[in-house]
Order: C-alpha cells, then sequence, then structure tokens
C-alpha cells in the first residue's frame, strides 16, 4: 500500500495527478510510534506535562498504590520479639483504570495544502501540531468536564477528574453553597483545611484561569498596580502553595492535591487513519486511543465546589 508525505500530496494536487490510494494509511501504530505521538500532544500542554501519565496494555488495569502508617518508629526492648501492635500496617490502594474510546475526526481541504505549500510552510509539521494541540486541549477539557451521564457527546465520553473527586466516598468536599463561602480567599483557605495535613508538602490548588484573575483582583482590591503584578507573577501561590491556573476547570471549582496524584491512563497502541475524500476534496484524519482519567489516592484529594 502506497503513501505519501503532505509536501508530495501539495504538490501532486497543484498538478492534478493525485490518486485516493497515495493517501490510505490506517491500522495500529507501533509502541514506539504511539509514545512519540502521545509525547507531541502531552508537549501541547502545561498541565499533561506535569501529571502522572499511565500506559495502559489492557482496557482495565489496576493503578498500584501502597500506603504505610503514620508514626511507625518504635522502642522495642532488647531481647523481646515486637508485639502483634509493634507491627507496622501496610494497606494497599490500588486504583482501577477503565480506558473508554476517544476518537479525533479533522480534515484539511485541498485548496488550504496548496496554500501551505506556495507559502513555503512544513505541511506535515504543521498538520501534525494541529492535530496535536486540538488532541491536549480536548483531553484536558474532557479530564476536568467528562462526566458519563450527561447528555453532551462530548461530556459523556468518560467521567473526569471533577466528577470524581465530588463522588467518591474517599476525598475531601467543601461545599461552598452551604458553608457559606463567598470570597476565593474564605474558599482557598477551608479546600486547604480540608485535606489531611500528610498531603500538604507537594499539594497543589488548581483552578479556573477566570475564577483564578477574580482571586487576584479580590487580593489586590482596588489597586489596580497591584492586580497586574500579581496576575502577571511567574510563581501564583496562595498561602504557600501553588496555584495551577487551568481554563477547562469547571467554574467556581477547586482542587488541592499532589500534581501527580492527577493520572491519565491510555491504551497502547494508538490506530490512525488517513485518505483522500476526493469527493469532498479534503484529506481526512482520524485518530483513535482508549484514555480515562483517575486519581492515584482519593484520600489526597481535596475538592471545593458551589
Amino acid at each position: 500500500m502506497r503513501t505519501i508525505s503532505l509536501e508530495k500530496a501539495a504538490e501532486l494536487l497543484e498538478k492534478g495527478s493525485i490518486l485516493p490510494s497515495d493517501f490510505t494509511l490506517a491500522g495500529e501504530l507501533t509502541p514506539r510510534q504511539s509514545r512519540k505521538l502521545l509525547d507531541m500532544v502531552v508537549q501541547q500542554s502545561d498541565f499533561l506535562q506535569r501529571i502522572t501519565r499511565h500506559p495502559m496494555d489492557d482496557l482495565k488495569v489496576e493503578v498500584p498504590v501502597i500506603d504505610v502508617a503514620d508514626r511507625a518508629l518504635k522502642q522495642i526492648p532488647e531481647g523481646t520479639e515486637p508485639s502483634s501492635s509493634d507491627w507496622v500496617g501496610v494497606t494497599y490502594k490500588g486504583r482501577i483504570l477503565h480506558a473508554e474510546e476517544v476518537d479525533l475526526p479533522f480534515a484539511v481541504v485541498y485548496s488550504t495544502l496548496i496554500v501551505w505549500k506556495k507559502s513555503g510552510e512544513d505541511i506535515e509539521k504543521k498538520v501534525a501540531n494541529m492535530m496535536a494541540k486540538r488532541f491536549a486541549n480536548d483531553l484536558v477539557d474532557l479530564g476536568f468536564n467528562g462526566d458519563s451521564a450527561s447528555s453532551d457527546n462530548f461530556l459523556k465520553l468518560n467521567d473526569g477528574w471533577t466528577k470524581i473527586a465530588k463522588t467518591d466516598s474517599d476525598t475531601h468536599k467543601v461545599n461552598f453553597t452551604s458553608e457559606s463561602l463567598t470570597k476565593w480567599s474564605q474558599r482557598l483557605e477551608a479546600v486547604i483545611s480540608a485535606l489531611p495535613e500528610k498531603y500538604h508538602g507537594k499539594a497543589v490548588l488548581v483552578m479556573r484561569t477566570g475564577d483564578y484573575r477574580a482571586l487576584v483582583k479580590e487580593i489586590a482590591g482596588d489597586n489596580a498596580g497591584a492586580y497586574q503584578i500579581l496576575l502577571s507573577g511567574e510563581t501564583k501561590e496562595f498561602l504557600g502553595y501553588e496555584i495551577i491556573p487551568v481554563p477547562y476547570v469547571p467554574t467556581e471549582h477547586v482542587m488541592f492535591t499532589p500534581i501527580e496524584n492527577f493520572v491519565f491512563g491510555y491504551l497502547v497502541p494508538i490506530r490512525r487513519y488517513r485518505r483522500d475524500n476526493s469527493m469532498a476534496r479534503q484529506i481526512e484524519y482520524l485518530y483513535s486511543m482508549h484514555v480515562d482519567f483517575q486519581f492515584s489516592v482519593a484520600d489526597a484529594v481535596a475538592i471545593g465546589h458551589p
């Protein structure tokens, strides 16, 4: 089966000598190709770069987590054996990843390819970057807003971190409405306090970008200069904890947890398809993969919501 580059395709399109078979490319990517594709997607998102990415070899896998009890140090008198109460308990807290299929279809019309070719752009690279950026944004969006019970075709693809944090019995929840918390400073303090202190060392605050701006405005008050300084600061913090603004976090929601506790699972290999649709005068792409979202430790998550 013959395949050609997009650079060559644009040249053939101009000459009118392209054939549908020239664009047939289908099937599973090798594990190496899948990792390369995912790396390209991850590089388009600061958030995906920082969280735990867990490759899967089956649709359902377990993320193993082992917890050792706190304050385990003891003094055992010499010449005596540890009693049954002296032994440290180890708790297994494995979490299940159950990947669901997501597909990214997109098309490039012939005229666009020809324009890119004439402008001297790297067509292969441009298309790859467009695909990677769209995939990255949609994955983060689904990761925060996914709800399998939704009637929305996008949102129902999978349950995301927000729904998991609000429904899991082991997470820690703060209801801003019932607690009458109207100021962002009050809300963040409440969410921080809700998380057991043993997780505070690496915990970060994850909130919507617009809500972060509201927090900064609240702190700065009427001082416009202070507002701009705080908003443009390289390190965004509250009470010493890093704030990670993400545009896809639902409005008035904030999570406090170690960034590594966010888990994005993906099944290897990934499938891709590419064809020339001469009737529609466009080149079509379809990337298909299975993904899931989870937390490594539910007890290490605090969420505030209205």
